[in-house]
């Protein structure tokens, strides 16, 4: 996240502020009006702000219009956190024991893996107990390769393959990645997710 003084979109003005809350305080983020795609260089610019172009969309991988869940939240960048499952640093089945009553909240952004690898990646938190408490799962904006051609695997393709059978919503495109703005989520946070015809509410109480 790029904090400038004259970084204008709510959710990078809010990032400081939340991260100064306290315990048993709770604060609540909506989804951006647009998204970064492109780049422009600090080199060029050193005030340089985000390059918001695209509209931003959230989408249900079922084509629902809305949803709306809760959990503890627990997550972060797949090509990090693919590594961690079943080791001692991403002892989910503890995680789940303790916040099992409450229902969690996975949350995956991918930075560089190619459909396949994000494939291997996402099988691996599967078999790993990642999504056994899941009340849902939210996918960030995919910044990694895509398929070259039609007869190709493709990132949603790969997610679909993943997530088969869960039976809980499957959340993409949200404002979480490396495609900025993006929201701030606290790992083990309670939050309440609503997606409705691609806005999102997202509320966190730090309990």
């Amino acid at each position: 996240m790029d904090l400038i003084p004259t970084q204008a979109d709510p959710l990078s003005c809010q990032a400081l502020q939340i991260l100064k809350l306290s315990k048993g305080e709770m604060f609540t983020q909506q989804s951006n009006e647009k998204y970064q795609t492109e780049f422009i260089s600090f080199s060029d610019n050193l005030e340089t702000t985000y390059n918001l172009t695209d509209p931003t969309k959230w989408k249900l991988l079922d084509g629902s219009p809305a949803a709306r869940f809760s959990g503890r939240l627990i997550g972060g960048c797949i090509d990090v956190i693919g590594n961690l499952a079943g080791t001692p640093y991403g002892d989910m089945a503890h995680f789940s024991d303790t916040f099992r009553q409450d229902g969690i909240i996975v949350y995956l952004e991918n930075c560089e893996l190619s459909p396949c690898a994000l494939t291997r990646a996402l099988r691996q938190l599967r078999m790993a107990g990642w999504f056994n408490d899941a009340t849902g799962i939210v996918f960030g904006r995919n910044s990694g390769p895509d398929a070259s051609d039609a007869s190709g695997l493709s990132y949603l393709e790969a997610i679909e393959h993943c997530t088969k059978g869960l039976n809980i919503p499957i959340v993409y495109d949200a404002d979480i990645g490396h495609k900025p703005p993006n929201m701030t989520l606290i790992n083990g946070a309670l939050a309440e997710l609503m997606v409705d015809n691609g806005k999102a509410t997202l509320t966190q109480s730090l309990v």
